[in-house]
This record gives structure tokens, C-alpha cells and sequence, in this order.
């Protein structure tokens, strides 16, 4: 599970520089710009606290790139703010932390309203507040997974409030164009299993069961997901 805090910064004194409906008018500006990114690179909008979107990655539908996705919607959430800025008349920019790692999912309150909570959401929580003005600050877990998404500056061991030991920390400096999906490569060394799965392809007209996001029927294996076939057999290579 993946967690993504953005914040507006210097919040705090643009909220006494502007009347009510301005700052009304800003937050919403930037919180539908913010949850359109979000959702569009597969995540959850989890709550607004003030300036602060919170959203996750992995949850309730978790895919195999959720720490690249919530990096990703980082990256567009920042490329987003110059348009923000000329809507709202004033120059606004975020600053954004990442984290990932075990947390507790569940519906809360009355309302049964789905939240997260665990140690990741409060790291990422810590992490956007250290971070600086049009910056991403990441954990080592996330990291560790996105590593050839962008250029990482290693920020050392932080220290951070309700963590015991320092944490380690690292700031995007620019990302790298995406990768080719896996789909598109071709495959080494497994010629007779592609020539087994090519068979199977043509011989089921097609079908998948469970695809990514679908619960599989009664009586096939309920709680675990088949894999989607590729769209195409990868080319062979020798």
C-alpha cells in the first residue's frame, strides 16, 4: 500500500491574505485538480484536511505499480500547478510525501467511511512537511520500488515526530521517461511456453476470467485472482 499527502504551501499565510471565498475558491481549484490526477493514475482520494489531499494506492483495487502510480500522480499533480496558479489568480505550488508499507484499511465512523491508517500514512504525513516548496519527498520503501522512475537525491536520516529511529528519505529531482510495459518485450529463453500460451490463446477464443480488479466467480478460486493473458503473444527471440 502506497500513501500520498499534498499540501499547499505558505497555506498559512495566503488563509490570512485572502477573504473566505477566495480561499474557498483556491482550495477547490486545486482539490478537483488534485483528485482528477489522483484518480486517473488508479489511486483513491481518502479524505481533504484543510489544504491536505490524502489518497492510497493499493487499496480498495491494488495493482503491481502502485508506489510508480502514486510517484507518477506526484509528478502531475506539481506539472498541474502553473494552470492552478493562473486560475486562481496567485502562484501556488505543493509540496508532497510518499510512503508505502502495511496499514489497516477499513470503513470508519458512522458513515462506514473507507480510510487507511498505520505507520506509512504518518510517515507520509511527515515526509510532506519536510519536504520543500514544488518538492517530492519519498520513503526508502518507495524508493526502493520506483528507483528507475527518476533521479533520487538521498536526504539522509530524517528525524521524524512518532518515529523512533531517523528515517531515510529521498527527493525527486527529474523524472525519467516511462519504460516500455513488459508486454512489448520480447521474451528470452521460454520459447515452448510461448508457444504453449499462444495455443491456448486461440484455442479460448479469447476469454479471461478475472481480469485486474474483478473478483473470479464461485468455485474458482475465490480471494485470488487469475493473471490477465497479454493483449498479443510477445515476439520470440532465440
Amino acid at each position: 500500500m502506497t500513501v500520498l499527502f499534498a499540501d499547499i504551501c505558505d497555506y498559512t499565510r495566503l488563509s490570512t491574505e485572502l477573504d473566505a471565498e477566495e480561499v474557498h475558491a483556491m482550495l477547490g481549484r486545486f482539490v478537483d485538480r488534485a483528485d482528477g490526477i489522483i484518480r486517473d493514475h488508479g489511486g483513491t482520494v481518502d479524505k481533504h484536511v484543510g489544504d491536505s489531499v490524502m489518497a492510497v494506492f493499493g487499496a480498495p483495487v491494488a495493482h503491481g505499480d502502485d508506489s510508480m502510480r502514486a510517484v507518477r500522480a506526484a509528478t502531475a499533480i506539481h506539472d498541474a500547478m502553473p494552470e492552478v496558479s493562473e486560475q486562481v489568480g496567485r502562484p501556488l505550488r505543493v509540496h508532497i510525501g510518499i510512503a508505502s508499507g502495511q496499514v489497516v484499511a477499513s470503513g470508519v465512523g458512522n458513515d462506514a467511511h473507507y480510510t487507511v491508517t498505520g505507520e506509512s500514512v504518518n510517515l507520509a504525513s511527515r515526509l510532506t512537511d519536510a519536504a520543500g516548496s514544488g518538492e517530492t519527498l519519498i520513503s526508502a520503501g518507495v524508493q526502493h520500488a520506483v528507483a528507475r522512475a527518476a533521479a533520487w537525491e538521498p536526504r539522509g536520516a530524517l528525524s521524524v515526530k512518532g518515529f523512533a529511529e531517523p528515517v531515510s528519505a529521498y527527493a525527486m529531482k527529474a523524472p525519467r521517461p516511462r519504460a516500455g510495459i513488459a508486454t512489448e518485450r520480447p521474451l528470452v529463453g521460454r520459447q515452448t511456453e510461448l508457444r504453449q500460451l499462444a495455443a491456448s490463446v486461440e484455442s479460448d477464443g479469447g476469454s479471461v476470467l478475472g481480469g485486474p480488479g474483478t473478483p473470479a466467480p464461485a468455485g474458482k478460486g475465490e480471494g485470488k485472482q487469475p493473471p490477465a493473458r497479454p493483449a498479443s503473444v510477445p515476439p520470440l527471440r532465440s
